[in-house]
């Protein structure tokens, strides 16, 4: 399983993904973003799973939005 962060452009989207990401069952929690991404509004979702493009569909059906979706390593905090 691959962990990703997932950026937003607004705080509400990140609540919608994070609550999404636990209907999904997925290993996920709300952090603040990296520096080295230093995007969005400043908290992202990172994430584990195999299937991202299944997350933002759903993401999508929530009328939320993603402003990126990175593989990350562990480690990279």
């Amino acid at each position: 399983m691959k962990t990703y962060i997932v950026t937003f452009f607004t705080i509400s989207d990140a609540l919608i993904g994070e609550r999404a990401a636990k209907e999904m069952e997925l290993d996920a929690r709300l952090i603040p973003v990296p520096r080295e991404i230093s995007t969005g509004c400043g908290i992202c979702l990172k994430m584990k799973t195999d299937a991202p493009e299944k997350f933002l569909e759903t993401l999508k059906r929530e009328d939320a939005e993603a402003q990126a979706c990175l593989e990350w390593e562990e480690g990279m905090e």
